[in-house]
Parts: C-alpha cells; structure tokens; sequence
C-alpha cells in the first residue's frame, strides 16, 4: 500500500533534516498517509475484504 509506505518514508525523511520546519513538513505529510492509510482500510472492511479480526488488529 503505497500510503503506509509513504507514512514510514516521510518520518525518515523528516528525521533526516537539518532545520526544524523542513522536518515538520515531512511529518505532516506523514501525518497525511497515515489518514489515507486509514481511509483504505476503512474502505476494504467495508466491502469485505479485510476480516473485522485484521481490521482490530490494524486499527
């Protein structure tokens, strides 16, 4: 899921900056894919793609 990834990828980045207010441009990105990350997991319980025990599990 290329959102999760990208959740991981913008902390590393973030973390990887000089100057406070580019790293917080990176985790508010982050912050982005985590809620897009969400949404789709939302979205595959919903049409029974994901079981409701690995839907708790990943929430």
């Amino acid at each position: 899921m290329d959102s999760s990834d990208s959740i991981c990828a913008n902390i590393s980045e973030g973390y990887g900056r000089f100057h406070y207010k580019d790293s917080l441009k990176f985790y508010y990105n982050a912050r982005g894919s985590l809620y897009e990350a969400q949404f789709w997991l939302n979205r595959l319980q919903k049409i029974n793609l994901v079981s409701d025990v690995l839907y708790n599990e990943l929430q």
